[in-house]
């Protein structure tokens, strides 16, 4: 009984001494602090910093964080984001962010690319004057297949050319208009819609293709065009940084 009772104070005054933490008069803890009751004392423990973790909203507030932090912060830039990491040489937990979202006229590219699309004659002028409107000037290519007309028929010889494909020995289907439809067209398109990147417009080779016998179309950019434009605009990227930033290094890559 003694040894039990013992036990029992002893565990009295350990429990007694456990810190209990204090909220306030709401029930929540402060951000900057903790404050404890530890016996009959009160201690205040002071509560770490959280690693930064800002996401701006310009490549311009980035450069303008990067200046104020200086060395030995470093710039990591690609595709889809650029990131200032602020504690370079040390743990690297310390960063902000400035993502890079694609244009949805970009997006739509690189669909048309993959999957090659093949539109009839309505869902193609719909194509040209509302999902790419800004991509091409005034009359380049929706004007002249708006005018388009397919025919086909029986001849003897065909000649097989851009507007006439020769089906068989007898059977010819082709492409009517005021004007030639172009095999290629040049498309101006921002990569990005992030803010004022939206404004900064590339130029993409695309292709033109016509089937005559079942009067579809299909336009896609052509072998390599997207890997280019994207390149050039991951460059400029870095051409702005290396124009911006004071005292601070920047790299193209993912940190």
């Amino acid at each position: 009984m003694i040894t039990e009772a013992l036990q029992y104070f002893t565990s009295l005054a350990r429990t007694s001494n456990d810190p209990k933490l204090i909220l306030d008069q709401e029930g929540i803890e402060s951000p900057r602090s903790a404050t404890y009751v530890i016996g009959e004392k009160i201690v205040d423990v002071p509560i770490s910093k959280p690693p930064r973790d800002h996401h701006v909203g310009s490549l311009e507030d980035l450069i303008a964080l990067a200046n104020r932090f200086g060395f030995p912060a470093v710039v990591w830039y690609c595709i889809s984001c650029v990131w200032l990491v602020i504690d370079d040489d040390g743990h690297r937990c310390e960063r902000a962010a400035f993502n890079l979202e694609l244009s949805d006229t970009w997006k739509l590219l690189k669909e048309l690319r993959q999957r090659r699309t093949e539109f009839d004659h309505k869902s193609f002028c719909k194509l040209l004057r509302i999902d790419l409107a800004k991509a091409l000037p005034p009359g380049a290519l929706l004007e002249i297949v708006r005018s388009v007309s397919f025919e086909a028929g029986t001849v003897v010889k065909a000649k097989v050319t851009r507007q006439m494909e020769s089906m068989g020995r007898d059977i010819t289907s082709a492409v009517s208009g005021e004007r030639d439809i172009p095999e290629t067209v040049t498309l101006l398109v921002p990569v990005f819609k992030s803010p004022r990147l939206i404004n900064d417009r590339y130029s993409v080779s695309c292709a033109v293709d016509v089937d005559p016998e079942r009067g579809t179309f299909k336009l896609f950019p052509v072998p390599d065009e997207i890997e280019r434009v994207e390149q050039l605009a991951i460059e400029n990227i870095g051409v702005a940084l290396g124009e911006g930033l004071n005292n601070v290094n920047c790299y193209q890559g993912i940190p």
